[in-house]
């Protein structure tokens, strides 16, 4: 199991970065990725992986507010993912909001996607912020 480890700027508060946390489209911001359905607290999904679409499932609790920061804790069952776990952590930082997004995982190869996935949430919060 590989930890993957990454950080982003957005420039948008943490609470409103967070709220976009809480719907299931924010599973959609992952490259890629296309949601089939549920079962029971499970979002089912189809993930591209070398072009073809690999089913995956997938576990996220709604964020948790600790003393410093919002934490959205999640589990990815399926193709690529194999079994990965993660959390992604949204604190106060000078001008908007840092997000740390950690994944254990086998699949290193996840990291590109993972930056990918940072990137469209900084532009969703930040085009939501200036939208305000």
């Amino acid at each position: 199991m590989t930890r993957l480890t990454m950080e982003r700027i957005i420039a948008a508060d943490p609470l409103s970065t967070a709220l976009l946390l809480t719907a299931t489209p924010a599973l959609e911001m992952w490259p890629g990725l296309e949601l089939t359905g549920r079962r029971g607290p499970a979002v089912l999904a189809r993930v591209d992986h070398a072009g073809e679409l690999t089913p995956v499932e997938v576990v996220a609790l709604p964020p948790r507010r600790t003393t410093a920061a919002f934490v959205t804790d999640f589990r990815i069952r399926g193709g690529q993912f194999a079994q990965t776990t993660g959390s992604l952590r949204l604190s106060y930082a000078p001008g908007g909001t840092r997000a740390t997004l950690s994944l254990d995982t086998p699949a290193r190869a996840l990291e590109p996607p993972a930056r990918r996935f940072l990137a469209r949430l900084a532009r969703t919060a930040e085009r939501r912020s200036s939208a305000a």
